[in-house]
């Protein structure tokens, strides 16, 4: 169990997050952002995947700034004029919105790619007559299987690209979390 600061006991089977031994309730809705950033990046399969989690993150990045700014003009609100603790306010919310911005950028020029199903199986000679007629059709069918089999081939070179993509979009996404602003 843990205690966070001011706050009543709580039970857990692992390890608490540092989202929840916060008390300060922005601060651990960043963090908490974070946490789920980066599981969802661990957790992605396809470029698809790490766009959503960095966009995802980026909209709660945005909310988070936005508490930011609103505890910047209450103070100011409070006091008829900027303060410093207004004015820290105001700074670290433009961090976390420029951060999220770059969020956004991260998985920008990565594209999905299906995997390529199954190599195409070569026409059997035996299944076709041995006439005229059945050697055209066979001919016909080993053109189109060797079609397939060229298409299937451009695909599974596809397919490695974007699995590089996707360990890239994953890298960049990990970068930015690595650039996230203190809060």
């Amino acid at each position: 169990y843990w205690t966070p600061y001011r706050s009543g006991k709580r039970m857990s089977a692992t390890a608490p997050k540092p989202s929840q031994t916060e008390s300060n309730a922005t601060r651990a809705s960043y963090l908490e952002l974070q946490e789920a950033l980066e599981a969802d990046i661990d957790s992605a399969e396809t470029v698809a995947d790490v766009i959503a989690a960095l966009e995802a993150a980026a909209d709660a990045a945005t909310s988070v700034a936005e508490e930011l700014h609103e505890k910047a003009s209450n103070i100011e609100d409070g006091f008829q004029h900027e303060t410093e603790m207004s004015s820290q306010f105001n700074e670290q919310a433009d961090e976390v919105e420029s951060w999220a911005d770059d969020l956004r950028g991260a998985g920008e020029e990565a594209d999905e790619v299906e995997e390529p199903g199954d190599e195409p199986e070569a026409p059997d000679r035996t299944a076709f007559a041995d006439t005229e007629e059945g050697r055209a059709a066979y001919d016909d069918a080993l053109t189109t299987y060797s079609d397939a089999h060229e298409a299937w081939v451009e695909a599974t070179e596809a397919w490695e690209e974007h699995q590089t993509a996707l360990d890239d979009a994953k890298s960049a996404a990990q970068d930015a979390l690595g650039s996230a602003p203190e809060v």
